[in-house]
């Protein structure tokens, strides 16, 4: 017996002009990242928010492992996880390593 497999589309980017030239305006700067604009992003951040400090990353990737660390979790350390979740495993360094249990 053979299960069709259904494609989920991907949605196209949703740009505005003033989005294209805000990248543009960054592509024509000497300095790609770490600039002006990752400095106006987290004040305007920490002005929405109501916080004193942010941090700009390059991904949710590194964005996720930051919270793992600030949060504490560590080498023994017991975490639940649904099992269609992955990306947990792939991200976490082997020296803040905890006891990964996939759940239901």
């Amino acid at each position: 017996m053979t299960m069709a497999i259904q494609q989920i589309p991907m949605s196209s980017p949703d740009l505005s002009d003033a989005d294209r030239q805000a990248v543009i305006d960054v592509i024509n700067t000497p300095v790609l990242s770490m600039g002006g604009r990752i400095l106006e992003f987290k004040q305007a951040f920490c002005q929405q928010t109501g916080r004193k400090h942010a941090i700009a990353v390059n991904s949710g990737t590194a964005g996720l492992h930051i919270c793992v660390r600030a949060a504490g979790i560590g080498a023994g350390d017991l975490e639940l996880m649904r099992r269609l979740l992955l990306l947990r495993p792939c991200f976490l360094p082997p020296r803040a390593a905890s006891i990964l249990n996939r759940c239901e």
